[in-house]
């Protein structure tokens, strides 16, 4: 779980080590009211939402472009029709959260939140053998719903709404580890862990 932040105009991220910490970003009144602005339709607000990075690990001077790093999870988006009436897409949303809920182990769920406006984040423990777009459609066929496809590059984040209960339904003390995962493409530095490497861009004491 990383915190996507802007400096000088780029995108870098810095790991968030704990629910206590995250549940508090979420929950900062700027997001507050950026989040009510967004689903009232305020595209501008949405823009303007915290974000956060749940795919890879940033680039060794702390940036989101262009790493290769894959983390230890992956984050899915899943979009509803926005046309969708209002009650239609209630009981739809309703179905595919119970859904998600229920396959919580055999999906190895690590967080499940509503979107900014219609839709649902999740974030599920990688597969280090699959790729990316791989681990995505293992998912799909498990939960039997299709990803943004929009959304299938490690470096995709996600515009992220308060912690509150009708917000966040899930989340997994897990989803703090912040590691690299060994790939073919990546294999572990010397004397590493063999299965996973940790980051220390911004971590703090706590």
């Amino acid at each position: 779980c990383f915190e996507v932040y802007y400096d000088g105009g780029v995108k870098k991220m810095r790991p968030i080590n704990n629910f206590k910490e995250y549940a508090a970003i979420r929950n900062s009144t700027k997001n507050r009211r950026n989040t009510k602005l967004a689903r009232e339709g305020n595209d501008e607000a949405k823009r303007h939402m915290v974000q956060f990075c749940y795919s890879c690990l940033p680039n060794d001077d702390g940036t989101l472009k262009g790493t290769k790093r894959m983390s230890n999870s992956v984050g899915m988006d899943i979009d509803f029709t926005k046309d969708m009436p209002k009650k239609e897409f209630e009981a739809a949303f309703e179905i595919m959260k119970d859904n998600i809920l229920d396959k919580a182990q055999q999906l190895r769920l690590l967080m499940l939140e509503r979107s900014a406006t219609k839709g649902l984040h999740l974030v599920f423990e990688r597969h280090p053998e699959l790729t990316q777009e791989e681990n995505l459609e293992w998912a799909q066929k498990l939960l039997g719903v299709e990803f943004d496809k929009g959304a299938k590059d490690i470096t995709r984040v996600f515009f992220t709404p308060t912690a509150d209960p009708k917000d966040l339904f899930f989340c997994k003390d897990e989803l703090f580890i912040n590691k690299e995962v060994e790939t073919a493409a990546n294999p572990p530095a010397v004397g590493a862990d063999p299965c996973v490497r940790p980051t220390t861009v911004g971590r703090t004491e706590s």
